[in-house]
């Protein structure tokens, strides 16, 4: 019996169902080849930013083809792979468990060790749970504009969700699969092959994404370092300090925006809304400054400081006196 078990694959009771099932069987017999075939597709759409719901709606089809794609996750072992496919199965499971009852919810929320309580018409989740998973969910997940009661923040349902599938997330994210023997690799290697050609494109053309609008030739050794690791999960501070800075050196917000597309967990209207809040296009209109090099040092966001980055207190100072430098070194073809 697999109901529902194929929607929630994380669950023990799903695991159980699983290794009923070993290993051997599941790489190589005929009986599972279409499980295979459909765990491949869903780590060839995490890549482009999406897992579907499969041609198959078979559930025993859709269950088996979980545990493969970690495998197959694991036996790359590429950081970006691994990243971009948590934030993909994170989210096609969440639109699973926004059609599910707040009892349900609960359920799936104390197999995550999630533990909520329910009155009704709220939940209720621990204050440290609640600060832990939603730091980066955006403004209105701040806890001024929360309700807080004896250690425990309100939430809706639907927020109850999101909570669960950035735990999920966090775990797909940490922990893909049990480390696999070369054997099991070997056995999954006509499926890999595939995402891993996939997934050289894909970093190829983040690779090639250039900012035209400024001179990259000209930033502090600092923002070259945060640039450089976009397609990673950077640090809120980290994002703060590359988009105040490019956008204070006359990058446009949609190229910023665009910017954050690399990353393997973007979502663009939180971006969009993040990018624009910091140019100011919000409230009192302030733009914010970047930070100091005092400010990114605590933040330990300095990275690889020059003989001029000693000389100077801020990046945007550093990215001026480059451009002045350059200008003054160029010299026209007449002499």
């Amino acid at each position: 019996m697999v109901f529902k078990l194929h929607l929630y694959p994380f669950l023990s009771e799903a695991s159980e169902y699983v290794n009923k099932t070993s290993v051997d069987e599941l790489l190589k017999s005929r009986a599972f080849e279409f499980a295979r075939m459909r765990g491949r597709e869903r780590v060839l759409q995490a890549l482009q930013g999406e897992i579907r719901t499969g041609k198959s709606s078979e559930p025993t089809v859709e269950l088996f083809s979980y545990p493969f794609a970690r495998i197959a996750v694991s036996c790359i072992n590429d950081a970006y792979l691994t990243r971009r496919y948590a934030v993909a199965e994170s989210k096609f499971i969440y639109w699973h468990m926004l059609q599910e009852d707040a009892a349900y919810l609960k359920k799936l929320g104390d197999e995550l060790r999630l533990g909520a309580v329910f009155d009704g018409t709220d939940f209720r989740v621990r204050f440290s749970d609640y600060a832990d998973l939603a730091s980066s969910l955006g403004p209105k997940w701040k806890l001024v504009n929360r309700k807080v009661e004896k250690g425990f923040v309100f939430i809706t349902k639907e927020e109850f969700a999101r909570l669960l599938q950035e735990k999920i997330r966090e775990r797909l994210g940490s922990t893909p699969a049990p480390k696999m023997n070369r054997q099991v690799c070997d056995a999954v290697k006509t499926y890999t092959d595939e995402i891993r050609k996939q997934l050289e494109s894909i970093k190829g053309e983040h690779e090639e994404f250039k900012i035209s609008a400024v001179k990259m030739e000209c930033f502090p050794p600092c923002m070259k370092h945060i640039l450089g690791s976009v397609s990673s999960s950077l640090s809120h501070p980290a994002r703060f300090a590359i988009t105040s800075f490019l956008l204070r050196i006359g990058m446009k917000e949609d190229e910023v925006v665009k910017m954050f597309s690399n990353s393997p967990d973007f979502d663009e209207e939180q971006t969009s809304y993040q990018v624009r809040h910091i140019a100011g296009r919000f409230g009192a209109g302030t733009e914010y400054t970047p930070p100091s090099c005092a400010t990114m040092n605590t933040y330990q966001n300095c990275s690889n400081p020059d003989d001029l980055c000693r000389r100077i207190k801020h990046p945007i100072t550093y990215y001026k006196r480059k451009l002045k430098s350059e200008k003054v070194t160029v010299k026209s073809p007449e002499g």
